[in-house]
């Protein structure tokens, strides 16, 4: 074969795979993977007093505080996406002036039926805002609806106690317990022992060896297996065998 064409048969070759890698490095077929690869991002760049994001193949990377002394900053080069470190008094993904805060709720919790909430304005001054619950105050918030105790359907046992799940009336969740039971619990309920609990022997037999043994039911319902006979020629389902 010429050699001539080999060499422009492979020059074609490796014209088409060049053709068909986009700068990111990956495949461009004209199916969108061009387009997925590219970088895109929200604050236009390295801006450390804002909080940003890229977005890379379908990931999204968003600024953060590392600590609160480290800013990890993302942005994007082209179509690829790099991160770059800075030091500075760091809060919710940016940095801020010295002298400054960024401003929203900090803390909240309940005071009774009324939320409590602080708020922190850009000057870092404070300010302790009161709402009066209608409905009760839960984790610093107003409850929406009024809620009335009702036992819920989830029940367990605490040693002989059965326990319930309640709502209450601030509408939290609590376990109770409800009954001892004399006999024991078992799954959420109290062992109902039998009616039937005379001390007596039952129609029960077996045998262990030579020996035939009989189940007594005593007062308190439990149960044992009782000696009886010892068969000089065998036992067979808690009988004597006859003698030959």
């Amino acid at each position: 074969m010429n050699r001539t064409f080999i060499v422009l048969v492979a020059a074609i070759a490796l014209a088409s795979i060049f053709t068909a890698v986009d700068i990111a490095g990956k495949p461009a077929d004209g199916r969108g993977w061009a387009k997925r690869w590219t970088c895109t991002e929200t604050d236009s760049g390295i801006d450390f007093s804002v909080v940003g994001s890229v977005t890379w193949w379908n990931h999204t990377f968003a600024d953060r505080c590392i600590g609160n002394r480290t800013l990890k900053e993302y942005y994007c080069t082209g179509n690829h996406f790099w991160h770059t470190f800075k030091r500075c008094d760091c809060v919710d993904g940016a940095c801020i002036s010295p002298g400054t805060c960024v401003a929203g709720y900090r803390k909240a919790g309940c005071e009774g039926n009324a939320s409590q909430r602080v708020y922190v304005y850009k000057n870092c001054t404070q300010d302790v805002r009161n709402e009066t619950c209608e409905f009760g105050c839960r984790n610093g918030k107003c409850m929406d609806v009024e809620c009335e105790e009702t036992p819920l359907k989830n029940a367990t046992c605490d040693g002989n106690w059965t326990m319930r799940l309640f709502k209450t009336e601030n509408c939290t969740e609590e376990w109770r317990n409800t009954t001892l039971c004399d006999a024991g619990c078992l799954e959420g309920k109290c062992i109902v022992q039998p009616k039937d609990c005379l001390p007596r022997y039952t129609d029960s037999y077996k045998c262990d060896g030579n020996w035939t043994f009989r189940l007594y039911r005593k007062a308190d319902c439990e149960e044992k297996w009782m000696r009886g006979h010892f068969c000089r020629y065998g036992c067979v389902e808690g009988q004597c065998n006859p003698a030959f």
